[in-house]
C-alpha cells in the first residue's frame, strides 16, 4: 500500500473515515520495526513550536524502549518536528504497543492516563436568538435556553462541537476539516453547508434538518448498529430517543431558517414538545395532561414570538382552554 501525503494527514488528524483508518492501521501493523522508524525519519513540516529538548528525550527513550527501534542521532525525529506533529507522528506506533498517554508528563509531576479536552460552553440564556462566529468563521444561530460546547482545539485538526437544544448552522467549507455536531444520540457531519438541528435533552425525539449541501448523520438504531443517512436539502431527519428509530421526510426550508430572525417554527412537532419549547423561550411554566395531547401535532410559523398570540392560536386548533396564574400556564 502506497500512502499519500493527503492520506498520512488525514490518519494523524484522525479526519479519515472508519474504513480508511482500518485499511492504513492494517498496512502499519505489517511493517517490520525498521520500516517504522523510517516513516519517523521522513519527519513532518514545521508547523510549531519545536519540543523541549529535555522532554523530547525522555519520549525518544519510551519509543525506543517500546519498539526495539534505535533512534541514532541521525535519525532522531523528535528534536527536529514541532510537537504537535511529533504526537501524530508517534500515534502511527500504537500498533507497536505504545501507549502515548503515559508519555505525557503531567503538570504535577504525576503520570495521567487519560487526557480531556479542554473546552468552553455557550449558553444562550437570553429571551433571543443569539448568533455566534466560531474561530473558523462558521456562524451558528443559538435558540434560547440552548447550549454550544466548543473545544479549545477547535479548527486546529477537526471542528467537533456538542449541541443542546437548537441551533442553525452556516458551516465555512473546509475539506480537510470536516464539521461534526453531537446533539444527544445523532451525530452530524458536513464538509461546508447550512442545516438545523433540533435536540433538547427533555424531548421525545432530535431532528437534523438540511436547507444547503449535504450532510451525513449518524444515528444508533434499536439493534444498536450505526446507521448513516445522507440528507439532501428540503429534507429532515426525525430520531425518536425512547425506541431509536428514525424517519425521514420533506421540509419546508423555510421553516428551518425563520426562527433564527427570532420567531418560532413548528414543522409536526409533537404538541407535548411544543410546550416545553415554550417554557424554554418565555421562562414560564405549562402544566397540562400529557395523556390529553398524546399523538397530536402542531406546524405553525409565529414570526413574532407572542406568547399570548401564540396560545390562543394553539387552544382554537386544538381544542383546550387555558389560564394564567402568575408565571404558570394551566391546560385544561
Amino acid at each position: 500500500m502506497q500512502l499519500t501525503a493527503v492520506q498520512w494527514q488525514r490518519y494523524m488528524d484522525n479526519t479519515c473515515s472508519e474504513a480508511e483508518r482500518k485499511e492504513i492501521y492494517t498496512y502499519l501493523n505489517s511493517l517490520t520495526a525498521e520500516e517504522l522508524a523510517s516513516l519517523l525519519e521522513a519527519g513532518f513540516p514545521e508547523q510549531a513550536t519545536t519540543m523541549p529538548e529535555a522532554m523530547a528525550l525522555r519520549l525518544n527513550k519510551k519509543l525506543e524502549q517500546a519498539t526495539g527501534i534505535i533512534l541514532t542521532e541521525k535519525r532522531r525525529p523528535v528534536l527536529s518536528i514541532a510537537f504537535h506533529r511529533w504526537i501524530a507522528a508517534a500515534s502511527i506506533l500504537l500498533v507497536a504497543g505504545l501507549t502515548l498517554y503515559y508519555f505525557l508528563p503531567a503538570p504535577s509531576g504525576a503520570r495521567q492516563q487519560q487526557t480531556e479536552i479542554a473546552s468552553r460552553d455557550i449558553s444562550n440564556t437570553t429571551h433571543h436568538v443569539q448568533k455566534i462566529t466560531l474561530p473558523d468563521g462558521s456562524m451558528v444561530w443559538l435558540s434560547p435556553q440552548s447550549m454550544l460546547r466548543v473545544p479549545d482545539n477547535f479548527n486546529r485538526a477537526t471542528r467537533v462541537l456538542t449541541l443542546s437544544g437548537q441551533g442553525y448552522f452556516e458551516v465555512a467549507h473546509d475539506a480537510a476539516k470536516p464539521f461534526s455536531v453531537q446533539a444527544g444520540p445523532v451525530q452530524t457531519t458536513v464538509l461546508g453547508t447550512h442545516f438545523n438541528i433540533e435536540a433538547y435533552p427533555a424531548e421525545s425525539h432530535t431532528a437534523v434538518s438540511l436547507t444547503q449541501g449535504r450532510v451525513a448523520v449518524r444515528a444508533r438504531t434499536a439493534g444498536g448498529a450505526d446507521s448513516m443517512v445522507y440528507l439532501q436539502p428540503g429534507h429532515k431527519l426525525v430520531y425518536q430517543n425512547d425506541v431509536q428509530q428514525f424517519t425521514l421526510q420533506p421540509v419546508a426550508v423555510e421553516y428551518e431558517t425563520s426562527w433564527a430572525g427570532g420567531g418560532l417554527v413548528f414543522d409536526s412537532l409533537d404538541v407535548r414538545d411544543v410546550f416545553l419549547r415554550l417554557e424554554h423561550r418565555f421562562n414560564i411554566k405549562i402544566q397540562f395532561d400529557p395523556i390529553l395531547f398524546k399523538g397530536k401535532k402542531l406546524t405553525a410559523v409565529y414570526p413574532k414570538a407572542d406568547l399570548s398570540v401564540i396560545l390562543r392560536n394553539m387552544a382554537f386548533v386544538q381544542g383546550f382552554n387555558y389560564r394564567q396564574q402568575k408565571d404558570t400556564i394551566l391546560i385544561q
